[in-house]
């Protein structure tokens, strides 16, 4: 994932911008690129999930590295924090706050 930055391409290292992100913001959007020849301007939303289902997920995927014989990586755990979306519907059409809530039916219309 790529986001332009006055004028040029530049890669986005997503764990580490969400670890940026103010505790208390739990909706957030970035404009990104997808693609390496012609990028498709595209949006990352992303919801940041409860304590608890941080913890949950946190644990599972403790557990799951653990029958593989290794750990999770900080970039992993960082991301367990958020449900991530990717989509390239402009905002006039889906509002931030929008995408969470029909991504799971998009998503169902897309295997259909």
């Amino acid at each position: 994932m790529d986001e332009t930055v006055a004028g040029r391409v530049e890669p986005v290292p997503l764990a580490a911008f969400l670890l940026t992100v103010a505790p208390d913001r739990l909706l957030l959007e970035q404009a990104l690129g997808i693609g390496a020849t012609a990028p498709v301007p595209s949006r990352l939303v992303a919801v940041r999930r409860p304590e608890a289902v941080v913890k949950t997920r946190r644990s599972i995927a403790r557990k799951h590295a653990r029958k593989k014989g290794s750990t999770p990586s900080q970039a992993h755990l960082t991301l367990l924090a958020w449900n991530l979306f990717m989509t390239n519907v402009p905002p006039t059409i889906w509002a931030t706050a929008t995408v969470p809530t029909v991504y799971p039916i998009r998503w169902q219309i897309e295997i259909v």
